[in-house]
């Protein structure tokens, strides 16, 4: 089970310990993983405080947090495990495509894994490796192993 950790602050705090980001360019970030409406609920914005643990968040926005950081520290590779399980439907379509905006850059060198079932995450993938019991079956993209009847059951809901 996934527990996303937010430590007592502030929401930059959490975001960008290193103070490495403007405010737009955390603004983006949170815009990708559909969290700027967690800014606009206080009117601290970005300095709003954050409790032990982010109790006073849900557990999406947390989730969104913290994926936001994960995105604002801008490793050149990143592991995401099942990024969007406490989101709905049309936020986790809205933060795959966050995401791949993001991260996705021709001349970088920068890699981005995600370990999902979800389609609206797998849409975007430039490739998916699709792997049972722990041996690859299958690569190609998501479109491609929708032809496979196994995939489909695991993905399609």
């Amino acid at each position: 089970p996934h527990h996303t950790e937010l430590l007592e602050g502030t929401l930059r705090s959490n975001l960008d310990p290193d103070s490495r980001h403007s405010d737009a360019d955390l603004m983006d970030i949170l815009g990708a993983t559909s969290a700027q409406d967690i800014v606009n609920l206080d009117e601290k914005g970005l300095d709003q405080r954050v409790t032990p643990s982010g109790a006073t968040y849900s557990g999406g926005q947390r989730q969104r947090i913290t994926l936001a950081r994960a995105l604002a520290a801008d490793p050149p590779a990143l592991l995401l495990d099942n990024p969007t399980t406490a989101v709905d439907a049309v936020t986790e379509q809205h933060i795959a495509r966050g995401i791949s905006a993001l991260r996705h850059d021709p001349v970088s060198t920068r890699i981005t894994w995600i370990i999902t079932t979800s389609p609206a995450l797998l849409t975007q993938a430039e490739r998916v490796v699709f792997v049972v019991g722990g041996r690859v079956v299958e690569e190609g993209t998501h479109q491609e192993l929708l032809g496979l009847p196994a995939y489909q059951e695991l993905v399609l809901r």
